[in-house]
């Protein structure tokens, strides 16, 4: 398998150094170009949103369900850890989101009731390498099955509709963090609806070594890219923001993009 030239991702003297890579970072090089640019070269730093910290928030509290934790306890936290991620944060959806983190979380801890699974870590940082380059990730939960004695791992996902199968930028997350684990990586979406019931579904991420074929050539274009530039300049060059895509709906990504972009 070809090796990767680190050296064009360690000459940039930024505050924060590009490796190692994490999922995000790769997937935003691959379909977010300009939004990459201006977080991971310029060092812009942008406010988190109601949907992220719906997902984060809803973890938090099943995590201490699961721990044994009561109910009331767990909504408590749960609440004040939204509250606090988004105190700083206008935006239209907070509280819509806010009403949605409940019957999420109690959604998600039915399922997990019916499971033989014992609890046996949360938030694990996974490390592991594509091509010699490092790789850093965090898990959601990890199981063992308490008849078989298999360990496997499962990322929650929040959404406001439930796919049919995997997306392909979940799969390939996985994918990482199958070959840094060495173990079954599932996913479990949740929905939340106004008017139907609340959804929750397990999906089990097959055929990783065909998505790893997919990151690895993720990793091998942004090794070509920066190859090529010489200079922030020449990235700043190299990328078009599209002002009209929806990413460009916060101020301070707007003020960022045109200072450095100029329009």
């Amino acid at each position: 398998m070809k090796s990767i030239d680190t050296l064009c991702f360690d000459k940039w003297e930024l505050e924060k150094p590009l490796l190692p890579l994490s999922w995000s970072h790769i997937n935003q090089f691959a379909t977010k170009r300009p939004q990459w640019a201006l977080q991971r070269i310029f060092g812009f730093k942008f406010p988190t949103s109601p949907a992220m910290e719906r997902g984060s928030s809803v973890e938090h509290g099943l995590h201490m369900l699961l721990k044994g934790d009561t109910l009331e306890n767990a909504k408590k936290s749960m609440y004040y850890q939204y509250d606090e991620k988004l105190k700083d944060v206008f935006h239209d959806d907070i509280a819509k989101e806010r009403n949605s983190l409940l019957p999420l979380l109690e959604e998600f801890y039915k399922y997990f009731e019916k499971q033989n699974w014992e609890l046996i870590g949360f938030q694990e940082k996974v490390e592991t390498t594509i091509m010699d380059i490092p790789i850093i990730g965090y898990t959601d939960f990890h199981f063992e099955d308490k008849e078989t004695k298999e360990d496997f791992y499962i990322d929650l996902k929040t959404s406001k509709t439930m796919p049919k199968s995997i997306p392909n930028t979940h799969a390939m997350q996985q994918s990482i963090y199958a070959k840094a684990t060495n173990a079954r990586q599932n996913l479990l979406y949740g929905t939340y609806y106004k008017t139907k019931p609340t959804a929750v579904v397990p999906f089990e991420v097959g055929n990783t070594n065909q998505y790893l074929k997919m990151v690895n050539h993720m990793v091998l274009s942004m090794e070509h890219y920066l190859l090529r530039m010489d200079d922030k300049e020449d990235i700043v060059r190299s990328i078009i923001p599209d002002p009209s895509d929806w990413w460009w709906n916060e101020e301070s990504l707007v003020k960022a993009r045109i200072e450095v972009w100029g329009y």
